[in-house]
């Protein structure tokens, strides 16, 4: 069963998600995964939507049985998560520029 680990803010904004498939993967291996890609990446650790600076691991199942099969939703999930991230950008870049 492919599984969904997210790093979340209390706001539930997500820092960092990860898709793995349980029976080669642990959950636990996913999430010091996640923090050490953060680590090395020098990643804030601040949400960038709301500023929370406190994270929680949640992870769950999706609806695919292979990485393969998930692999269009997942892309599109992230392409709306960069364009989400685009827009706060450009908000923020916007507000700056007129005050």
């Amino acid at each position: 069963m492919i599984r969904l680990t997210q790093y979340l803010c209390p706001a539930r904004h997500c820092i960092l998600g990860v898709a793995y498939d349980d029976r080669d993967t642990s959950r636990e291996d996913v999430q010091t995964m996640i923090l050490d890609k953060m680590r090395t990446a020098h990643v804030d650790y601040r949400c960038g939507i709301c500023g929370a600076t406190a994270f929680h691991f949640e992870d769950g199942t999706t609806r695919f049985d292979t990485i393969a099969a998930a692999e269009g939703a997942l892309s599109e999930a992230q392409a709306k998560q960069w364009l989400t991230r685009m827009w706060i950008d450009f908000q923020r870049w916007r507000n700056a520029k007129n005050n």
